[in-house]
């Protein structure tokens, strides 16, 4: 459904691959964290399932609005506007009412809403209280892996990958149990 997010900077690159020390993940969420005004990312999310016929393709906008919330606003293929708040995921829809639903019924919303805010607000902690991760770089670039410490949620998704190169986010990819995967491209230009 969602799967996609902001201005995310990260580290340089090293120049071998291998597994990062735990203090370059505080360093990694430090610098990931915004500072200043809340930054826009154009993406363009490619979903595939055993349940579709065919990959799903959806693209839009992401910010971090003023409240923390993650905040989603699809153009293609039909228009919505999803807000992601701690405990549940508001979706509006021209001409519709705005529908609540509680991210216990969407785990892989729930995955990428804790995921995405402790990053943006700068804690580490909070990443590895609810996930277990794993950061390697190399000379293309950054790729930092979490999956999820909670049972429910790990039944239901696998991981979440989050990779880009020097300071930038450029791409995040949600592995469900199902066999789904959802893999998002991000661009600052549409």
């Amino acid at each position: 459904m969602i799967s996609g997010l902001l201005t995310l900077i990260l580290i340089a690159a090293a120049g071998t691959t291998e597994a990062a020390a735990p203090d370059d993940l505080d360093r990694l969420v430090a610098t990931l964290a915004p500072a200043g005004e809340p930054a826009e990312l154009h993406f363009r999310e490619r979903r595939e399932s055993p349940l579709l016929s065919e990959p799903l393709v959806v693209t839009g906008r992401l910010w971090r609005n003023p409240q923390g919330q993650l905040v989603r606003r699809t153009t293609e293929p039909q228009e919505a506007t999803y807000t992601l708040t701690a405990g549940m995921i508001i979706i509006e829809r021209p001409g519709q009412s705005p529908r609540n639903y509680s991210l216990g019924h969407v785990p892989e919303l729930a995955v990428l809403y804790h995921g995405l805010s402790a990053l943006l607000a700068g804690n580490a902690d909070a990443l590895r209280e609810r996930f277990e991760h794993e950061l390697t770089r190399d000379e293309t670039g950054w790729r930092l892996s979490l999956q999820p410490r909670d049972a429910a949620l790990a039944d239901k998704v696998e991981s979440l990958t989050l990779s880009g190169s020097d300071d930038r986010l450029e791409r995040f990819e949600l592995t469900l149990a199902d066999g789904g995967i959802i893999e998002t491209e991000l661009s600052r230009r549409p």
